[in-house]
């Protein structure tokens, strides 16, 4: 054995104590590193207990784990939670068939999300958005389950609230609507299998119609001093709105023509768009614009004069078929000293069709054959024929 001299057993001693030293530098950090860790465990935890309901189970659906927010808000003890099947706050309304399809898709190894109803310990409800997922061991099968939910009670309720207010409102818009509907129609000339009692030339009229809804579309006429004046309205506005304030205008249009005797389309025209400006204010766009039609026959003369704003009319003669010429532009929109009437001298027997909306048409279509196509497609029109 060879023995060492005192210098070398002092180079060992330096050694050991520098190696000693780097150790307890190293365990010093090492054990830093695990506090910090540790505190940011802790801070983890204390942020998502104050956020999330969080609980764990065995593979038997059996509490392992309950935190304090679970506690808070189903109102059981950690105690009593503990041990006990998660069942425990399972609430009656919620379908057998939501859980199968919870514990199918966990048993499968994959996260299942859903609103679940719960019931406390007091036997009050509450609503939770829970997110279900399982632990899994090397070979893939699960070993724990973890659930974490969201307490959703307050956005339930409002969900409720405001659904049962949607209920009251939409009760009430159909009372009202009903009540606009009876006014509408008793300000509207009464038509009868499509046609106007008084009207003084074969004519037809189809205005389609839904129930209490109102009408989009209406008209109005009147004869004085051996004219006829029809007019033809429809608001680029669906709905109450749009349909009202075309039946109020369809009254200045009969209190025009009887007081001012004009009957003149472009001079009645002008005086309509004039009282719709001046009643809707510019920002209402769309509500206060409206289809129309306006038709003047002198019944001495058998000429026709008409003007179309936004609609399509349609001359027929001989079964063929002339486009009218029409405005692209529509009452309520200030343009109608852009808008000239034309005029038409009409034959015994020829027919002159309007409609705020037609089918695409050809020279071969008949009129019977436009008149069927519109029908089916729900065009609104007029036709009148000479007598």
């Amino acid at each position: 054995m060879t023995s060492l001299s005192s210098e070398q057993i002092f180079s060992l001693l330096q050694q050991l104590s520098s190696e000693l030293s780097h150790k307890e530098v190293q365990e010093a950090a090492l054990i830093e590193q695990i506090e910090s860790l540790e505190r940011e465990l802790r801070d983890r935890k204390a942020i998502l207990d104050r956020f999330a309901i969080v609980s764990e189970t065995d593979t038997r659906g059996v509490i392992t784990y309950a935190n304090s927010k679970f506690c808070e808000v189903s109102g059981y003890s950690v105690e009593e939670l503990v041990g006990k099947p998660h069942n425990i706050i399972r609430h009656p309304d919620m379908p057998k068939e939501a859980f199968k399809h919870l514990w199918d898709t966990i048993k499968a190894g994959k996260i299942w999300q859903g609103e679940v109803k719960n019931r406390r310990k007091d036997g009050s409800a509450y609503w939770v958005l829970a997110t279900v997922g399982p632990l899994l061991d090397s070979e893939g099968f699960p070993y724990r389950y973890i659930s974490m939910r969201i307490d959703i009670t307050a956005l339930k309720e409002l969900e409720a609230q405001l659904q049962h207010e949607k209920s009251v409102l939409e009760k009430e818009y159909q009372e009202n609507l009903l009540v606009a509907s009876l006014f509408q129609k008793a300000l509207l000339p009464p038509l009868q299998e499509g046609r106007i009692s008084g009207f003084p030339l074969p004519h037809e009229i189809y205005l389609p119609e839904e129930g209490n809804q109102l009408l989009g579309t209406v008209v109005g006429f009147e004869v004085r001093s051996g004219f006829l004046v029809f007019l033809m309205l429809e608001s680029l506005s669906k709905g109450p709105s749009g349909a009202i304030l075309a039946t109020l205008l369809l009254q200045e249009f009969r209190h025009l023509v009887r007081t001012s005797e004009i009957y003149s389309p472009e001079r009645i025209a002008e005086a309509l768009d004039k009282r719709l400006t001046a009643m809707i204010p510019s920002s209402f766009s769309s509500a206060a614009k409206l289809k129309a039609i306006l038709v003047t026959l002198d019944l001495r003369r058998k000429r026709l004069a008409y003007l179309s704003l936004g609609v399509e009319g349609f001359w027929v003669r001989d079964e063929e078929i002339h486009k009218l010429k029409h405005f692209p532009f529509y009452l309520g929109e200030g343009m109608m000293n852009s808008a000239v009437e034309s005029t038409l001298l009409l034959s015994p027997g020829e027919r002159v069709l309007f409609s705020t909306g037609l089918p695409p048409v050809d020279s071969s279509i008949s009129i019977s054959q436009l008149l069927t196509t519109m029908r089916q497609n729900k065009h609104p029109f007029f036709w009148v024929e000479s007598d």
